[in-house]
């Protein structure tokens, strides 16, 4: 798609929507970036359940590599593809 274009859409959204909001709860943007990642394939109600308690002790990337693959995945099996979306979060991280 044409630079253009894309600015040309911005633009209208950003009228129409000018405060977006979102479903997924989150703590601070890398709260929210975890959230986006864990909702590809997945609805925003299972994973705010699943990052309930995963934000309460993992709320930057050294908390999460201190967390560790292992015990990620825990917090977030109840999400599909948890075993992928956990190692591409301690890469991430």
């Amino acid at each position: 798609m044409p630079p253009k274009k894309i600015d040309y859409i911005f633009r209208k959204l950003e009228k129409e929507y000018p405060n977006p909001r979102s479903e997924l709860k989150y703590k601070n943007k890398f709260t929210f970036l975890l959230s986006v990642i864990l909702s590809a394939q997945s609805t925003d109600v299972s994973v705010n359940k699943a990052t309930k308690e995963l934000f309460k002790v993992a709320k930057n990337p050294d908390q999460i590599l201190e967390l560790g693959e292992k015990k990620l995945k825990n917090f977030i099996k109840t999400i599909g593809l948890y075993n992928s979306k956990a190692k591409n979060i301690i890469l991430l991280s």
